[in-house]
């Protein structure tokens, strides 16, 4: 699965990378060509979400194009920049995209249980009714629907 991933996002990239002119650098050296287009790649692959990056490359791509000065091959420092940049636009991709290049990445419990919830997978009961459940509702990380099913189960729990 994450190998089909990595190569519809790779695809998709070259397909990408086709519409522009390769840097000087490497356009009269098919193999410096080659590694830079491989390394860009391997970029997206990594800022790209792990579902939903079909949609998320679209936006991810228009943001691409919107931002480039020449008709060049975007730098990584671009790519990283653009998904930067859409993922306020689209919060269903918020919890899904690893930002590249976060030194001090600290584990968001409330990204983490709303992904669960999502999912429906097993969560803690203060993730479920009080101030935490009300706090993933306010960042926007879950709707009140989505904890209709664990509210249901312990209700039911509770009548036992």
């Amino acid at each position: 699965m994450n190998n089909q991933r990595n190569d519809e996002i790779s695809n998709l990239v070259m397909k990408m990378l086709a519409r522009l002119s390769a840097p000087r650098a490497v356009s009269s050296n098919a193999e410096a060509m080659k590694q830079e287009a491989k390394f860009l790649c391997d970029a997206v692959v990594k800022l790209a979400p792990s579902r939903g990056y079909v949609d998320w490359f679209g936006d991810f791509e228009l943001e691409v194009f919107n931002n480039l000065e020449a008709r060049s091959w975007p730098t990584y420092k671009e790519l990283n920049k653009a998904a930067r940049t859409i993922a306020p636009r689209r919060p269903e991709f918020n919890l899904l995209v690893h930002p590249m290049g976060k030194e001090n990445y600290e584990p968001d419990p409330y990204k983490i249980n709303a992904s669960r919830i999502k999912n429906g997978q097993p969560v803690c009961e203060k993730y479920v009714m009080g101030s935490k459940a009300e706090k993933m509702i306010r960042k926007g990380y879950i709707t009140e629907n989505d904890l209709q099913p664990y509210l249901e189960y312990l209700t039911t729990m509770n009548e036992v």
